[in-house]
């Protein structure tokens, strides 16, 4: 838990100051710390590297439906992100987080709770949306389950 606030925060301090946009991480916190511009820098590049690979990885298979699975996902707000640039994503993507019960409760209830946020989970009259387990949530497109990555019986379970 404390690893998936720590990236938050420093996340939602870069973005703050314009080192990348994203709509959608300040949703997620409780406040704002100040961060050294190093912190900021490399926060910049995590964000920079990982949406180049998922924009190079949607290209290469643009005519196929992919997974994208995020484990240990904390706080990430990704999913938002491509959803708010490519409304179409669901047809593309099944984009799956994984993290301990009590990130997935927090964040569970912070997208049930954010009409920001619940707009792109929440599903058109067309789609499901079901509720796994107390704080899972499954619409088409996007899945937040509660487990430990480390127990791979349990993963295997929840994704079949």
């Amino acid at each position: 838990m404390e690893t998936a606030t720590d990236a938050l925060t420093t996340k939602v301090f870069a973005q703050s100051k314009n080192y990348f946009t994203d709509d959608f991480v300040r949703l997620f916190a409780r406040n704002q710390k100040k961060m050294f511009p190093i912190i900021n820098r490399g926060t910049w590049a995590r964000v920079y590297a990982v949406r180049q690979i998922l924009k190079r990885f949607l290209a290469q298979y643009a005519d196929s439906k992919v997974n994208i699975v995020s484990l240990g996902a904390g706080y990430d707000s990704t999913y938002f992100w491509l959803k708010q640039a490519q409304p179409d994503l669901d047809t593309k993507v099944d984009y799956i987080e994984i993290d301990f019960a009590q990130v997935v409760k927090r964040k569970s209830t912070l997208i049930r709770d954010k009409e920001e946020l619940r707009a792109l989970v929440t599903p058109r009259e067309t789609q499901r949306c079901t509720t796994l387990g107390a704080h899972d949530i499954e619409s088409d497109g996007y899945k937040l389950l509660e487990a430990d990555v480390r127990d791979g019986a349990i993963i295997t379970d929840k994704l079949s």
